[in-house]
């Protein structure tokens, strides 16, 4: 009598085998924050201004550089170049007393207070994750 059990059911089992759900996410690492964060975008130019300037510098490209008949728009230009500087100055002056601010957008803390918070509770070190078994990187020969 011949046995056609095992040969009838082992193509279907190999042919779905790919269809099997992996895993989403393997843990590597214990999840802990870094003691740090990037300070890349904090350096950002700012262009206070842009507007007050390109009206007065067009009116006075209009009126051939004469300041007389745009007055009002050089009054506006140094109102807000005013106005700039001494939110700059308080700004440096918070930052340099070490207060927390809030004033970036979305409430978020600057990265250099961030990271002196961060300072005073530091993450726990863990072990590097071990390679894993197979075939060596090195080949010898």
């Amino acid at each position: 009598m011949t046995r056609l059990t095992p040969i009838v059911l082992a193509k279907p089992y190999k042919k779905f085998r790919n269809y099997a759900p992996s895993p989403l996410y393997k843990q590597i690492l214990p999840a802990a924050l870094k003691d740090t964060v990037s300070t890349k975008g904090e350096g950002r130019k700012v262009t206070p201004c842009l507007q007050e300037m390109s009206l007065m510098l067009t009116c006075l490209q209009k009126h051939d550089f004469s300041e007389v008949k745009c007055s009002k728009e050089v009054e506006q230009f140094l109102h807000c170049n005013a106005s700039f500087t001494e939110a700059k100055h308080k700004k440096e002056e918070i930052i340099s007393k070490g207060l927390l601010q809030s004033t970036t957008a979305g409430g978020k803390l600057p990265p250099k207070q961030l990271n002196s918070l961060l300072r005073n509770y530091p993450q726990p070190k863990f072990p590097p994750p071990e390679e894993k078994k197979g075939r060596s990187k090195t080949r010898k020969g």
